[in-house]
């Protein structure tokens, strides 16, 4: 009689996991389909234009430039941190054009995907499903860009990977972080991790306590290697004076209570989730979980983080989660998953139509007016072009080094944050910005029409003329140069717009 009852509850046990199973399963069809589009969707953001330009530079002249020859308003010596970034994207770029460039988004995607993979696999089906939905929602919209941002996301992945194995691997962290450095100024987040979860094994919080050789040399040996970049110490002084967690005038930097209720939602899920797997671990590591709250806090603080948040929290936390129940799980019959790919196929396709996977597509609120910006180009303009941050770079591309801009995205590494701030107050038409117009008396101006009206009316009243004028845009001519004319509208759905190669470039 004792067997018959144990006997009835495990079959109760297993009905009931097969049921959560089976409503769980299939999530599987969202994860492929988001994964798909993320890899057959490439759009350009505002900076594309840049890094390809300045990536084509350093490959034409061979050396870094710190001299800026595409800004008449830029007051420091250009540190670019992402010069090795720039210098793949320039390359994948002259090879290949576009798809290149989505090939270069395509591997770091899919790199990212075989270095989860083997956790997803370990895993149950009943966490494996929700987990790696939860992946691809923080994920998925920032793999549909190309971005030195990227980098990050491989590395982080790669680190949490190394963290979770044999202590012996972590000899290989200092290699990592000396590429990581000129990728991205995102190493500082993996130093941060290394740091801590070092720190928790000397002070024999960690679940693990391995030789102190490792605790303490792999930490110095990566901050060593974070100086085998083109700027040395500085380096490290432009990440400190720079990231904080307070950037209100970025958008991606913002605390998540100032972003779309979609953003806060997904921070709750995967705080939910980073719980749950805590409460259901195996084995607790009190370093990890500190990692995932520090994470966790800092994420709610800056949007940006929220994409490392959630996969942080994944790599580090589901290998040591146990099954919900004791049952064996139901295995999906090979015929099912290819049948599954197949609809999914097909639903991508159906998705992604008209685009192509070789066209980076220029899409957001952010896009230049491309009407304004024919006209310019047209008229091959010279000198000075005062603009607004986000077609900055877009204008550099089309325009530079002929015409310098007044402002673009590169930010600190080639302007103050006063000239920063002056340059803003000059879109929107503040007094500083307008003593600034009435100082440099740029040669052309291309701002925003709904943004920039009293600074138009300014112009209007002080020697310029407006010959081009769009609901969107509108372009601004000193009286003493020749006339803009109009031109015909076109659209144009794919980087690099207007051209398919930029100016020639400066020496």
């Amino acid at each position: 009689m004792p067997s018959l009852v144990i006997d009835t509850a495990s079959n109760r046990a297993i009905s009931s996991s097969n049921s959560l199973s089976s409503a769980i399963g299939p999530l599987r069809v969202p994860v492929w389909i988001g994964v798909f589009c993320a890899l057959l969707t490439t759009n350009a953001d505002p900076d594309l234009w840049g890094h390809v330009r300045f990536g084509l530079d350093m490959l034409s002249t061979g050396r870094l430039t710190t001299s800026d020859p595409y800004s008449y308003t830029s007051d420091i010596a250009w540190l670019n941190h992402e010069w090795l970034s720039e210098v793949l994207m320039g390359a994948a770029y002259r090879t290949l054009g576009s798809v290149g460039l989505v090939a270069v988004k395509t591997l770091l995607a899919l790199g990212i995907l075989a270095l989860m993979a083997p956790v997803f696999r370990r895993a149950s089906e009943i966490w494996r499903w929700p987990s790696a939905l939860l992946v691809v929602a923080a994920l998925g919209p920032v793999v549909l860009s190309i971005r030195p941002q990227l980098w990050t996301f491989f590395f982080v992945v790669a680190l949490c990977r190394i963290l979770n194995a044999a202590p012996v691997y972590r000899w290989s962290l200092p290699l990592m972080f000396a590429l990581w450095v000129n990728l991205h100024g995102g190493w500082i987040v993996g130093a941060g991790i290394v740091v801590l979860w070092s720190a928790l094994e000397i002070a024999g919080v960690a679940s693990g306590r391995p030789s102190r050789w490792i605790s303490v040399g792999v930490p110095t040996l990566c901050a060593v290697a974070t100086l085998a970049n083109p700027y040395g110490a500085n380096a490290w002084v432009f990440i400190a004076t720079t990231v904080r967690l307070s950037r209100p005038d970025i958008v991606e930097w913002r605390p998540l209570w100032m972003q779309p209720a979609w953003a806060f939602a997904l921070w709750l899920l995967a705080v939910g989730w980073a719980t749950f797997a805590v409460r259901r671990a195996r084995v607790l590591r009190p370093e990890a979980i500190a990692i995932v709250l520090c994470l966790a806090f800092a994420s709610l603080r800056v949007l940006r983080l929220l994409p490392v948040f959630v996969p942080v929290s994944i790599m580090l936390l589901l290998p040591y989660v146990q099954p919900l129940t004791f049952a064996t799980e139901r295995v999906w019959p090979k015929g099912r998953t290819l049948v599954d790919l197949a609809f999914i196929w097909v639903a991508v396709l159906a998705l992604s139509w008209p685009g192509s996977a070789t066209c980076v597509q220029l899409q957001g609120s952010w896009q230049p007016d491309v009407a304004a910006a024919r006209a310019l180009a047209v008229a091959h303009p010279s000198g000075r072009l005062a603009t607004t941050f986000n077609w900055g770079q877009y204008a550099i591309w089309h325009f530079g080094p002929r015409a310098r801009v007044s402002i673009d995205g590169r930010r600190e590494t080639v302007y103050s944050d006063q000239q920063l701030h002056r340059q803003l107050a000059v879109a929107l038409g503040e007094d500083e910005g307008l003593e600034e117009l009435a100082r440099t008396l740029p040669e052309y101006v291309w701002l925003p029409t709904a943004l920039s009206e009293r600074t138009r009316r300014w112009l209007t009243a002080h020697e310029y003329r407006i010959d081009i004028q769009t609901p969107q845009s509108f372009v601004a001519v000193r009286n003493d140069l020749p006339r803009i004319e109009p031109v015909p509208r076109v659209t144009i759905p794919c980087f690099p717009g207007l051209q398919t190669a930029p100016a020639e470039a400066s020496e």
